[in-house]
């Protein structure tokens, strides 16, 4: 990569860790698609990794707001998402795959829009666990389904319990990448060089989260997801 390639994907990792600090999730949302058109291989294990710094880093700016009851239940249905994501990887091909995540994601957005969002219980933590697992670990897209399901909450639950999510998460989905062979010593220098791009990315969430909670958190959450999924669906048919 040159470095006007690093200086664009650094400036598209700035901006998705923006969106992600404000609203809880899409990092990978915005970035992916983007990423990948600088060099494939920017997606997925170099985004994970810069994302689970994030992480960190929102969960100890809104740690008090952990949704700790219904959060577990949605890291015991991740564990067998995060091994079929990895196995998807390896066995699928690429655009396939893309187009299930984005028809899950379109999914999940037209059953929430249309009507009301599930109710929180374990049976529906566990399955949106599983769901967001899989599509984190095969796609580096994982913020839709747990994002969704806590829609209706204030703003630092949704990112502080998205993030403990994640926090969780993300080490079983670098297992999964490393075992495939989809993460290595190049993935790893390619995070630490995109780290700086997503700390700025972080600064400037801080300045704008309140006025995303000012009853617009619902609605972005709607439009980011329903943008990715097209996103993706768009890149996987073209």
């Amino acid at each position: 990569m040159s470095l006007a390639d690093w200086v664009a994907a650094s400036a598209v990792v700035a901006l998705g860790a923006s969106l992600h600090g404000s609203v809880g999730f899409g990092m990978s949302l915005l970035s992916t698609p983007l990423l990948v058109l600088v060099d494939p291989r920017l997606v997925p294990a170099p985004v994970i990794c810069v994302s689970a710094l994030l992480t960190v880093l929102i969960l100890l700016r809104e740690r008090q707001a952990v949704d700790l009851k219904g959060l577990p239940w949605a890291l015991v249905g991740a564990l067998p998402g995060v091994w079929l994501g990895g196995s998807a990887v390896g066995a699928l091909p690429t655009r396939g795959l893309s187009i299930v995540i984005a028809l899950l994601i379109l999914t999940a957005v037209g059953v929430i829009t249309v009507g009301r969002p599930p109710r929180r219980s374990p049976l529906t933590m566990g399955v949106t666990g599983t769901v967001s697992g899989f599509m984190g670990t095969a796609a580096g897209i994982g913020g839709p389904p747990i994002a969704l399901i806590y829609r209706n909450e204030r703003g630092p639950t949704i990112r502080a319990s998205i993030s403990g999510f994640f926090l969780v998460l993300t080490p079983l989905q670098l297992v999964s990448l490393t075992a495939v062979g989809r993460l290595g010593a190049w993935e790893l220098g390619a995070a630490a060089a995109l780290a700086p791009g997503m700390c700025l990315g972080f600064l400037m969430s801080s300045r704008v989260r309140a006025q995303v909670d000012a009853g617009l958190i619902r609605v972005v959450i709607l439009i980011v997801s329903t943008v990715s999924a097209g996103a993706v669906l768009l890149r996987a048919l073209l």
